[in-house]
């Protein structure tokens, strides 16, 4: 399990060296210049120019989904997310990795293991992270337990 709280500074190095970001930054810019470019932009009226602009940023959904939490943003910074591992013979057998979420979580059944011991340990656990799949992540919310 990896539980350690990261730091504003890991949040900022870990999203500036991320390829999914690096993919949904390329996609936004494309799509933000083909709306800047239509003729239906007003380009010479910066207020309406900027609402548009705004409207389209609140609204977009870009592809890929960036697989990390914006820096400030993420739960693990908050202390309230954990990132869980199987570890074997002291090796990582599943870790937290898109990459292996086919080979490792679910074709090695890993995912629903974990998911069953998260459930039966406690329900302060919410989880897995649905979007983007991360079968190792689980949100860490307390209060769940306080409701009981």
């Amino acid at each position: 399990m990896n539980s350690r709280v990261r730091s504003l500074d890991e949040q900022v190095e870990n999203w500036n060296s991320n390829e999914s970001v690096k993919a949904a930054a390329d996609e936004i810019l494309v799509a933000a210049q083909v709306l800047i470019a239509s003729p239906g932009f007003p380009a010479d009226r910066p207020e309406q120019a900027r609402q548009a602009l705004k409207t389209f940023l609140s609204g977009h959904r870009p592809v890929p989904t960036p697989t990390i939490a914006a820096p400030g943003l993420s739960l693990h910074g908050q202390m309230r997310a954990i990132d869980f591992q199987v570890h074997q013979g002291g090796r990582v057998i599943a870790g937290p990795s898109t990459a292996t979420i086919a080979t490792d979580w679910a074709a090695a059944g890993w995912a629903a293991k974990l998911d069953a011991a998260v459930r039966a340990a406690s329900d302060s656990f919410v989880g897995p992270q649905a979007s983007p799949p991360a079968p190792w992540h689980y949100n860490y919310l307390p209060e769940a337990v306080a409701q009981d």
